[in-house]
C-alpha cells in the first residue's frame, strides 16, 4: 500500500474538521487569548510549539492575529476559576514570561481559547462519577460565563483535553472522553466553538503507529512532543474554520515525522482473554507493511517455543496473527516477517495486581510512614497469600485484581518490569496497590531489583517484599534504587504494595542480574505453584 503524505494529510483532516470548510472564526487584527494549563505554556514558550506555529501559518494565509497565552503549569478548571478572580485585584503572572493574567483579562479579546481538564485527570482531583463530572462541566460552563462578561470576546472556544497516556482505551482517556461529552453539551447551550485537540493529537498518533510502532506525540505521555504540537495546531486551526492553514502546517510537518518513501513494517498487540490455568493467554498481532509503488504479499510471524498461532488472517498490507501460550518468560519475542524486514515483537511477562482505597493510613502531607500506612492484609499478601481473591483494603473498599501486561502507550512501553497503574484503575488519593509474581530459577544466584518511578510527578511509597522478607521500602524517586536481593532454587516470590498520595503511579520493578549472568532460565506465573 502507498500512502503519500498529501494522502495522510487529507486522511488527517477527516476527524479534526467538525468545522471543515466553513466560515472561519478569525478576522484579521483579532486578539487572541489561549487559557490553559502546561500544556498552554509550553505550546507558547517553545520555538515551534502550538502557539507559534499557529501564528506562522496563518500568516503563510495572509491573516495575521495577536495571540496570548496564559498557561499554567498544575492547573485544574477550578484552580483556574481562582487564578481569574485574584487577578480581578491584582498582578498574577503563570508559566509564560512577562503575560500578566489581569491586564490580559481586563483589555479583553475578540477570541478566547480554553484548553483544561488534564489536571483534572491526571491527579485526579475528580472521581469517574457521574455527580463528579456534571459538577467540572458546571465549573466549566460558570468559568465561560465569568470570562465573557470581563473580556466580551467575539468568539469562545473550548479545546478538548489532549491524550492522557498514549493509549485511547486507558482509564485517563476514557474519563477524557466523559469530560467531552460535556464539553460538547456545554458549547452547545453555551454558543460556543469546539476545537478537536485530544480527537487531532489521536489521530496523529495511529497515522504514525501504523508506520513505526514507536511513534509518539507526547515526551511524556501528557506533554507533547514535536507531532504533539502539530496536531493540536492542527486541531484548534480545523475548530476555528481554518482548513486551508490546518492543511499547509499538516502538509509541511508530516513528511518530517514518516517517510512514505521508504519500506515500514508497524505492529500493535493486544491482550484477547485468559483460558485455562489463568496463566495461558491469547493475544492478536496485528502488522501493517507498506512498500513504496509496490504491493505486500503479507507477513509470517514465528513464535517462541510453547506458543502457537490460532488464526491468522491476511489483506493487502495489513492482517493479524492470534496467537496463544504462556507468557512465562521476562520477555516472549515473536519474529515478524515481511518483504525485506524483520521485527522482533516482545510480549512481557504479566504481574497480577489488585487496587483499592486505604483512607490516608500512613501519610502526613505528601510523607508516609509505612508503620502507620500497615493494613490488616499486609501479612498474607507478603506471603504470597490471596492475590486475586475477593478483599477488602479497610471495610467498603475492595481490591480490584486484574492480571497485568506492561505495553505500548503506557509508561515504560512493554518493558518486563513496568507498571503504570493507570491501566488498571482510575486511582484515587489514597489509593493502594498489591502486585505480585512467582519467580523460578535454575539455581540460587544474587540478583539485584531495581526500583525506579516512571513518570515526574507522583508521590508514591513503594514496599518489597522477596520470599516473604521486605527488601526495600521507601519514596518512588525518578534515581532508580539497586536492592540486592537472593532467588533461591526453585520458586521465589516478587511481593509490592504501593501507596499513591497524587499525581501519577508510574514506576518499574525490574530484575537485573549480577555481572556475567544472563536470566533466561527464569519462568514467570501469577499464581502460587502447587
Amino acid at each position: 500500500m502507498k500512502t503519500t503524505p498529501f494522502r495522510a494529510v487529507a486522511f488527517l483532516l477527516v476527524v479534526l474538521a467538525p468545522r471543515l470548510f466553513a466560515e472561519s472564526a478569525l478576522k484579521a487584527n483579532d486578539r487572541v487569548v489561549f487559557i490553559g494549563d502546561s500544556i498552554t505554556a509550553q505550546g507558547a514558550k517553545a520555538a515551534k510549539g502550538w502557539a507559534p506555529l499557529i501564528r506562522e501559518t496563518l500568516g503563510k494565509t495572509g491573516k495575521k492575529c495577536d495571540f496570548i497565552s496564559l498557561g499554567g503549569g498544575g492547573q485544574t478548571l477550578e484552580s483556574w476559576q481562582n487564578v481569574e478572580l485574584k487577578s480581578r485585584t491584582e498582578p498574577l503572572i503563570l508559566d509564560v514570561p512577562n503575560v500578566d493574567v489581569k491586564e490580559t483579562l481586563d483589555r479583553g479579546a475578540e477570541v478566547i481559547v480554553v484548553m483544561l481538564g488534564m489536571n483534572n485527570v491526571l491527579s485526579p482531583r475528580l472521581t469517574e462519577k457521574p455527580e463528579a463530572l456534571d459538577k467540572w462541566a458546571e465549573n466549566y460552563r460558570n468559568f465561560i460565563r465569568d470570562l465573557r462578561a470581563r473580556a466580551h470576546p467575539r468568539v469562545f472556544a473550548i479545546a478538548t483535553p489532549t491524550l492522557c497516556t498514549e493509549n485511547e482505551n486507558s482509564t485517563k482517556n476514557r474519563v477524557m472522553r466523559l469530560l467531552i461529552e460535556r464539553i460538547q453539551a456545554i458549547a452547545k447551550s453555551e454558543n460556543c466553538l469546539v476545537l478537536p485537540t485530544h480527537e487531532a493529537m489521536n489521530r496523529m498518533l495511529n497515522e504514525g503507529r501504523r508506520r513505526d510502532p514507536e511513534f509518539s506525540v507526547t515526551v511524556d505521555l501528557v506533554h507533547p512532543n514535536q507531532a504533539g504540537h502539530v496536531s493540536i495546531a492542527a486541531g484548534m486551526l480545523e475548530g476555528l474554520g481554518e482548513s486551508k492553514a490546518a492543511q499547509l502546517l499538516l502538509a509541511e510537518w508530516i513528511p518530517k515525522f514518516w517517510n512514505d518513501k521508504q519500506e515500514t513494517l508497524s505492529w500493535w498487540v493486544e491482550e484477547q482473554a485468559a483460558s485455562g490455568s489463568g496463566e495461558t493467554a491469547t493475544f492478536r498481532i496485528s502488522y501493517e507493511h507498506q512498500i513504496p509503488g509496490g504491493s505486500s504479499a503479507g507477513a509470517s510471524l514465528e513464535p517462541p517455543d510453547g506458543w502457537k498461532i490460532v488464526t491468522a488472517e491476511k489483506s493487502a498490507a495489513t492482517g493479524f496473527f492470534v496467537v496463544e501460550g504462556t507468557p512465562d518468560r521476562l520477555t516472549n519475542r515473536f519474529a515478524l516477517k515481511a518483504g525485506s524486514l524483520s521485527r522482533t515483537v516482545s510480549i512481557p511477562a504479566p504481574w497480577i495486581v489488585g487496587v483499592g482505597n486505604a483512607g490516608g493510613n500512613g501519610w502526613k502531607g505528601i510523607e508516609f510512614n509505612p508503620k502507620g500506612g500497615a493494613l490488616p492484609v499486609d501479612d498474607a499478601f507478603s506471603r504470597g497469600e490471596g492475590f486475586g481473591a475477593l478483599q477488602e483494603v479497610i471495610p467498603g473498599h475492595p481490591i480490584l485484581w486484574k492480571r497485568y501486561f506492561a505495553a505500548t502507550g503506557y509508561a515504560g512501553g512493554p518493558a518486563e518490569g513496568a507498571l503504570d497503574i493507570s491501566a488498571v484503575s482510575f486511582f484515587q488519593t489514597n489509593d493502594v496497590c498489591y502486585g505480585a509474581r512467582w519467580i523460578y530459577s535454575d539455581r540460587q544466584r544474587s540478583v539485584s531489583l531495581r526500583v525506579v518511578s516512571l513518570g515526574i510527578s507522583g508521590k508514591n511509597h513503594l514496599t518489597a517484599w522477596m520470599n516473604g522478607h521486605e527488601i526495600s521500602s521507601g519514596m518512588i524517586a525518578v534515581a532508580p534504587v539497586m536492592v540486592k536481593t537472593e532467588l533461591e532454587k526453585g520458586w521465589n516470590r516478587l511481593v509490592f504494595k504501593s501507596n499513591h498520595r497524587q499525581w501519577r503511579w508510574q514506576f518499574a520493578l525490574d530484575i537485573v542480574p549480577q555481572q556475567g549472568d544472563v536470566l533466561e532460565d527464569l519462568r514467570i506465573r501469577i499464581h502460587p505453584p502447587e
